[in-house]
């Protein structure tokens, strides 16, 4: 199901093949289909919860983090309520353009497109957004239909 609404956003109006999180699913063509919904990334207690990133790129962003972000953020930056507040309902493209455009604060733009994207999967980390088994890319499709839900239902 997860991957038949990847794609409907993707491509519609053709038919494909995904690779989503491991599994494969191929696809009928859209044409009749019920409207394209955002994947929603909520946090790893939820039971519908998907994992756009790997363990291992969170290790990564956090050592990325640790060399270059410390300087000027501590990791409740990314996490208290005014980050939670501030980033709900966005997409996860659009986190990963505003760190890449304006990150460092004194130099933006200056790490690798490797290094924002794994930076980036810290921070899911951070708010125990779920891994999975693929690599989170930045691709702008697929991240633009993935909506960050870091609010609790309370908040």
């Amino acid at each position: 199901m997860l991957s038949h609404l990847i794609m409907r956003a993707l491509l519609p109006g053709t038919a494909a093949v995904a690779i989503v999180t491991g599994a494969v699913a191929s696809l009928p063509s859209p044409s009749s289909a019920a409207p394209v919904r955002p994947i929603a990334l909520t946090s790893s207690l939820a039971h519908d919860s998907v994992g756009f990133y790997t363990e291992a790129q969170a290790e990564r962003g956090q050592a990325v983090y640790k060399n270059v972000c410390a300087e000027c953020h501590e990791l409740q930056d990314f996490t208290n309520a005014d980050f939670r507040t501030e980033w709900d309902g966005n997409s996860l493209y659009e986190l990963f353009e505003n760190i890449r455009t304006t990150m460092p604060d004194e130099n933006p733009g200056t790490l690798t497109r490797k290094q924002y994207v794994d930076v980036v999967t810290y921070v899911l980390k951070l708010n125990a957004l779920p891994t999975g088994t693929a690599e989170f890319t930045a691709d702008s499709a697929a991240a633009s239909a993935a909506i960050l839900r870091l609010l609790a239902k309370s908040e």
